[in-house]
């Protein structure tokens, strides 16, 4: 298995904007992290040295190009199936 400073690396090697975040959190441990977000590993790597346990945010949206549907809920619940159901239909267009 992978150590933790080596997934994060290669995260940054696949071109991901990563900053770091509060453990168990979202709140970012840097100021203004949507320009701090960065590919650089030497910054990384004093981040990863600064924030030992933090978790590790991604940015999404046209400054990365990364897409991400984010649904709450029970994985059984209605709004699953109402989704699952429109994700399948989606696929046969």
């Amino acid at each position: 298995m992978l150590q933790r400073a080596e997934q994060v690396l290669r995260m940054a090697v696949r071109g991901w904007l990563l900053f770091p975040v509060l453990p168990g959190e979202k709140q970012p441990l840097v100021r203004d992290w949507p320009n701090q977000a960065t590919v650089d590993q030497s910054r990384i790597q004093v981040w990863l040295t600064k924030f030992a346990d933090c978790n590790w945010g991604v940015v999404t949206g046209p400054a990365s190009g990364i897409f991400v549907l984010d649904v709450d809920g029970e994985l059984d619940s209605d709004h699953s199936a109402n989704l699952k159901t429109k994700v399948i239909h989606f696929r046969k267009r």
